[in-house]
């Protein structure tokens, strides 16, 4: 990343492999490592905004790019909430947690961005949204109703409801419940 001040410009990495969605679209046979690779650094990644007072408010796969090394960089911060501010932003409906106040202004928690990863590793495990077969308004009541996909056989099976649930506080106890070390990955986060 660079800034260049005389023309005022603003340049990023290049990220070829577009985003997570983008890919996994194209890609159906990504391997089962790979995949795990992606949860652990999504969680890293949200982990890392929270960390920092940011909570994103639009956690979902069309969010995450990928660069040259298939590695995960999250994107489009022009929503998010910086130290609990009001933000007008919201993720779609399979990632939007139903107690969500769809207002004009809301004010974010990290549960919101929570339940939203939760709809994310579900995408990364299955390679599609949950509920991507129903009507929108029908999965925000399916929600509101806690019926969820089912998750039989899904790798990270015991993650994805404890954060549809909201029974993690923090990214943190996502991080202790992966079993992440972010110690031992030392520099590797690139977020």
């Amino acid at each position: 990343m660079a800034w260049d001040p005389d023309e005022s410009t603003l340049t990023l990495e290049d990220m070829p492999n577009g985003t997570l969605t983008d890919y996994l679209e194209s890609h159906a046979d990504v391997p089962l490592e790979q995949r795990q690779k992606w949860v652990t650094e999504a969680v890293e990644c949200i982990r890392l905004l929270h960390s920092s007072a940011i909570i994103h408010c639009d956690v979902g796969p069309h969010n995450f790019l990928l660069d040259d090394r298939l590695r995960l960089k999250i994107i489009d911060f022009s929503g998010s909430s910086l130290d609990a501010s009001r933000t007008d932003i919201s993720p779609g409906t399979r990632y939007a947690a139903p107690t969500l106040d769809r207002s004009l202004q809301w004010t974010p928690t990290v549960k919101n961005d929570l339940f939203s990863l939760g709809s994310t590793v579900y995408y990364i495990m299955m390679g599609r949204a949950p509920f991507e077969e129903f009507q929108s308004e029908d999965v925000q009541n399916m929600y509101r109703n806690h019926v969820f996909p089912d998750l039989t056989g899904i790798p990270h099976a015991h993650l994805i409801p404890r954060c549809w649930s909201r029974d993690i506080e923090s990214v943190g106890g996502l991080a202790a419940f992966l079993d992440i070390r972010t110690e031992e990955r030392g520099h590797d986060i690139s977020c």
